[in-house]
């Protein structure tokens, strides 16, 4: 699902020159040289003015690719897709969740890449987010989720054996998260987030080595079980923790909760965010 205040804002304008100006990085430099050789882009001066954190969970690579790739297609005059685009900077290998959330916004579910396949991984349901469905996000600093090359050699390595924990989460999908999005039961939706939660933390296990990537998130979400609350998890290999509230009044009882067990058990390098599901996907203002 895609969500408030984590985003991607890039500045262009023509000149005579191809310029990057402010944060530079070789990811970006490098990112930048391919789309001119490939696209033969305009030259202009681009400036990165607020981006996502990497490897914390939040699909940074993806956001960023995309939206440098058709911000420069736009002052190039040229037409090209942004599933075109995806795959020029290798993007949604494993699932398109991240393109589908830079196009639309919302809540997705994807089937899953065919082996082999050349085509992006189908969407197979898609939903506004209930407004009122409040998300907080509990970020860990001293810890990053597994990325690169680490993360494929992962995928590699994990066992396609264990069918049970494959079909209990499709059972889940089926008769829990699906209808519950659509007729907006947050009951049911928090534990349908719940079962699949244990069984990718179980199904990870060895890769991040826990059922959570960061202990202090993972020790936070034992006193949520603790009081009987559902509702909570890891975003993709994380660090990211995330926990769904019913509303306003629940999340500031949730936020006050989770701040509380940071403060007693000096857990200083997590930080609180409060968010929103966002039901719009990428927008370009000419100024």
């Amino acid at each position: 699902m895609a969500i408030s205040n984590f985003g991607t804002i890039i500045q262009a304008k023509s000149s005579k020159k191809y310029k990057l100006v402010g944060e530079k990085s070789k990811k970006l430099e490098l990112m930048l040289k391919r789309f001119y050789d490939f696209y033969k882009f305009q030259p202009c001066e681009i400036k990165i003015t607020r981006k996502i954190p990497e490897h914390v969970g939040l699909g940074s690579g993806t956001q960023l690719s995309l939206s440098l790739g058709l911000l420069l297609s736009k002052i190039s005059g040229k037409k090209i897709s942004i599933d075109e685009l995806a795959k020029f900077c290798q993007r949604g290998l494993r699932s398109s969740i991240g393109i589908n959330c830079f196009k639309n916004g919302g809540f997705f579910v994807d089937a899953g890449r065919i082996s082999r396949s050349k085509n992006l991984s189908p969407i197979i349901f898609h939903q506004r987010w209930p407004e009122e469905w409040k998300i907080i996000l509990i970020m860990e600093s001293t810890v990053t989720g597994i990325h690169g090359n680490k993360e494929k050699k992962e995928f590699k390595k994990i066992s396609t054996n264990n069918i049970s924990l494959q079909s209990n989460n499709c059972e889940v999908l089926v008769m829990m998260i699906i209808p519950s999005i659509i007729e907006r039961n947050f009951e049911l939706f928090c534990k349908g987030i719940s079962k699949i939660q244990k069984n990718t933390g179980e199904y990870f296990n060895r890769a991040q080595g826990g059922l959570y990537s960061s202990k202090n998130i993972g020790n936070i979400f034992k006193k949520l079980e603790k009081v009987g609350y559902d509702g909570y998890g890891q975003t993709s290999w994380g660090p990211t923790g995330f926990v769904f509230c019913k509303n306003d009044s629940e999340k500031k009882k949730i936020f006050s909760i989770l701040k509380r067990e940071i403060n007693i058990n000096n857990y200083n390098s997590l930080s609180l965010h409060q968010v929103n599901g966002r039901n719009r996907g990428y927008y370009i203002s000419k100024k």
